[in-house]
């Protein structure tokens, strides 16, 4: 019972972040090769992606150096208008050091969601899923006065600001 709580700690370490834009995991060793994240950064939703309602995943692809800093991102697959924040985002993000001299890869994905209009503010944190997904969430954005239907507004339950 002990072990299983201690995984359990261990395994929500991974999974705490910071609303200033930082995750944190838990360095444990990844059994898969992959480089341990030390910290990762959201960035946030690009203004002109939200008006046009642009959602989905990109792909970075990262080079990691000995000392856990990104030298190296690269678009694997992705929106354009989402492109370039998620390459900011990823020269941010710090994995562990390596005590061979080499680079290293990962793949990165930078999930881009718009939540229902009215959703509690709370949905709108970023969430971290390991071992290198950062979903950003943005409330989709308002439409103007012109383009709202009444009967848009009532199934909205709640008003333009």
């Amino acid at each position: 019972m002990k072990a299983v709580r201690n995984l359990t700690l261990l395994v929500s370490a991974g999974l705490i972040m910071t609303l200033a834009g930082a995750a944190s995991s838990s360095r444990l060793p990844q059994s898969s090769g992959l480089p341990t994240l030390v910290n990762a950064y959201f960035q946030t939703y690009p203004p002109i992606a939200k008006a046009a309602q642009i959602t989905g995943d990109i792909k970075v692809q990262v080079t990691i150096d000995a000392n856990g800093d990104v030298t190296d991102a690269k678009i694997l697959e992705g929106h354009k208008l989402l492109n370039d924040a998620s390459i900011a985002a990823a020269r941010k993000w710090k994995f562990d050091r390596q005590i061979n001299p080499g680079m290293r890869k990962a793949d990165l994905t930078f999930r881009y969601t718009l939540m229902p209009r009215c959703s509690d503010k709370q949905d709108h944190t970023p969430v971290f899923h390991a071992p290198f997904t950062a979903e950003i969430r943005q409330e989709k954005p308002w439409l103007t006065c012109d383009d709202c239907s009444p009967e848009e507004e009532r199934e909205l339950n709640c008003k333009n600001p």
